[in-house]
């Protein structure tokens, strides 16, 4: 199962009461609890899986629907992804989504992420319908979009949807080219930026949680995590920076009957042109077919240089460079947070995307530097035990 729902129009409706649909007023508490954003009566809460954060999420379910005989835990009546065309998708579910964020970063978390989603439905890029949000409780409510994801596609169809990844990069593009001129009336997404500083602190969360999880490393190592850590740090910042969604990999992409829709964009940034085209092509949980990422990337490269606002070196093989430099860092990152999340939060099934990770680690040019060679060979004695 997914968690999230789907939205067009304007980021206003984040601030609406449509009493019709979810049947109550708003509380008035002075710390209103989640169930003042729905009506109990009217409505099912059933949790639904989480994500890598520490949100929680409920679909909610007309108690009419689970009245009926329905299976209310599944998709509304949505199977398994077909391998079919994209024209027999399924129609969109009537259940509602209700997002719950930790109390310390309730309030903050809930405003960030209605401002995000204004600033992508401005850029006309998919994503959840805002139908109810209380800063005060830390919690929105979300139209469902259902739980057919892009990853799931991928595995299930007897073709590999090439055009859904188009699709996906057509977004990225969209938001890459059009995000410069969104962010200078949000400054606190503006400022938000994966630079050599936030680099450097992803791959410190690397070596606290894989490469140090049994003991410190010895001075000899960390002379060379820490070359290879500022080399890749140092390389990456120099890359011009532009929007991107900061997690746009095949689970985050939801296909729906209206096309792919983003969820988890809230922690939007400005980093690499490249980073969210790695993230989606060298994905930890689906595998793209070598030829057909290399076709993909040359689409991308053909249409963003016509954008004059994303900035792209004339040199395809520089070009080329960028990509892999900052899919290394991706990568690298990744695996410091699935080692977290199946070690010290004990989220075991994160540890079954270190094989794939690896597998894009070793198989990046920019990752046969010779300043990288320590580093791979820890890597291949600590994440190897993970698998």
């Amino acid at each position: 199962m997914n968690r999230h729902g789907a939205r067009e129009g304007s980021g206003e409706a984040g601030r609406e009461e449509p009493q019709n649909l979810l049947g109550n007023k708003r509380s008035t508490a002075s710390t209103p609890s989640v169930t003042a954003l729905y009506d109990p009566q009217r409505f099912r809460r059933l949790p639904l899986p989480g994500d890598a954060s520490t949100r929680s999420y409920y679909r909610l379910v007309p108690r009419s629907i689970a009245q009926s005989g329905r299976d209310a835990g599944s998709r509304h009546g949505i199977e398994s992804a077909k391998d079919t065309d994209d024209t027999e998708l399924p129609e969109e579910p009537r259940a509602l989504i209700l997002m719950v964020f930790e109390p310390h970063e309730g309030r903050e978390a809930v405003e960030n992420f209605m401002l995000v989603t204004e600033l992508f439905q401005a850029m006309e890029c998919p994503v959840p319908q805002i139908l109810r949000a209380s800063p005060e409780a830390g919690a929105l409510v979300l139209e469902d979009l259902g739980d057919l994801t892009l990853e799931q596609v991928a595995a299930t169809r007897t073709a590999f949807p090439r055009g859904l990844y188009e699709e996906a990069l057509q977004i990225v593009i969209r938001a890459q080219s059009q995000g410069g001129g969104q962010l200078g009336s949000r400054p606190s997404v503006a400022h938000r930026c994966l630079d050599r500083a936030r680099l450097g602190a992803e791959l410190a969360f690397l070596r606290c949680h894989l490469l140090e999880r049994n003991r410190p490393l010895s001075p000899v190592a960390t002379r060379a995590t820490d070359a290879a850590f500022d080399w890749i740090a140092g390389a990456v910042a120099r890359i011009p920076p532009v929007l991107n969604h900061r997690d746009y990999h095949s689970r985050n992409l939801m296909v729906t009957s209206r096309g792919l829709v983003l969820v988890d964009y809230q922690d939007a940034l400005l980093a690499s042109p490249f980073y969210d085209p790695a993230s989606l092509l060298l994905d930890s949980y689906t595998l793209v077919p070598r030829a057909l990422r290399e076709e993909l990337l040359t689409g991308y490269l053909r249409v963003a240089r016509s954008h004059a606002a994303i900035p792209l070196p004339s040199s395809d093989a520089e070009a080329r460079w960028w990509y892999y430099l900052t899919a290394l860092q991706r990568s690298l990152k990744a695996l410091g947070t699935f080692a977290y999340q199946g070690l010290v939060r004990r989220r075991t099934s994160f540890l079954r995307s270190v094989p794939l990770t690896l597998h894009h680690i070793r198989c990046n040019p920019a990752a046969e530097r010779a300043v990288m060679s320590p580093l791979l060979a820890m890597l291949h004695d600590e994440a190897g035990e993970l698998t």
